[in-house]
């Protein structure tokens, strides 16, 4: 059964070919990958399809993780994690995305979105009481428990893409920065997203810095797809409201494109969560 739900893609339809072509003919290590694109559901949490409450507010997080959830479980031959026909695709997106906002679970819904930690124990007991075993990593700047962590530095590309390759489920944090001073950003908000694809940028021209994700636009409630080019920080300060620097920021992936922004604003892929079933 076919899960994903189109997004919106602005990339032409004799590109895709293009692409598609010139990806069964790599050879050797991968220098890139959109297969995922085509694979993907791509439910965004304010659908009506899913029937959620306050018409999917909060439910962000619960949603992109509903949607790997479901790609992964098809691959993985877990049936109870995936649609079988009885009910439409978004109707089981939608009931699993309830469960994982639930309290026990990730607890966002209905006031705001998760935190990493959240998702990552959200993540964990909605898998272990369906009857999965999750193995969950962790990369990033935010406490989590340790049992989750996967090395203490942000996620670098080669993370990103290593867990992407060896067909995990893979999900990054996007955050948004406020620029303070030269050297000082100030964290305002952040969402996570899935990562679809990696080293093919907007015009199917191979880049090794481009990450390519899929997000939802408030405005027009659709799924987009980002394709984001990304670089380490070599230096900077990650600073509080009370303006003390908490964190450095050497090794955050930067984007640099891909995502429009205000002239004082500034985002980066801050965590990552891989999960394998």
């Amino acid at each position: 059964m076919a899960l994903a739900k189109s997004a919106t893609n602005p990339v032409s339809w004799i590109a895709q070919k293009i692409s598609r072509a010139q990806e069964r003919e790599q050879t050797g290590p991968r220098r890139f990958d959109t297969r995922r694109i085509d694979e993907f559901p791509a439910f965004s949490h304010l659908d009506p399809d899913l029937a959620l409450p306050d018409g999917g507010q909060g439910y962000s997080a619960p949603v992109a993780a509903a949607n790997g959830i479901a790609w992964l479980a098809q691959r993985s031959g877990l049936p109870q994690l995936s649609p079988d026909g009885s009910v439409s695709t978004a109707a089981f997106i939608g009931s699993m995305a309830l469960s994982l906002g639930d309290r026990a679970a990730m607890s966002t819904a209905p006031k705001s979105a998760a935190t990493v930690s959240q998702f990552l124990n959200g993540l964990e007991q909605f898998l272990s009481t369906s009857g999965a075993h999750p193995v969950l990593r962790y990369r990033g700047l935010w406490r989590v428990e340790r049992r989750f962590h996967d090395g203490d530095a942000p996620p670098e590309l080669d993370w990103l893409t290593r867990r992407f390759n060896e067909g995990d489920a893979v999900w990054i944090s996007i955050g948004l920065y406020r620029r303070e001073r030269t050297d000082e950003i100030r964290r305002i908000s952040g969402h996570i997203v899935p990562m679809l694809g990696y080293g093919l940028d907007l015009h199917d021209r191979i880049d090794p810095r481009v990450v390519i994700c899929q997000d939802c636009d408030e405005e027009t409630s659709q799924i987009h797809r980002h394709h984001l080019t990304v670089t380490p920080m070599r230096t900077g300060w990650i600073v509080n409201r009370e303006q003390k620097r908490v964190k450095e920021t050497q090794g955050l992936l930067a984007i640099r494109g891909g995502l429009p922004l205000a002239a004082n604003l500034f985002a980066a892929i801050d965590s990552a969560v891989a999960l394998s079933l």
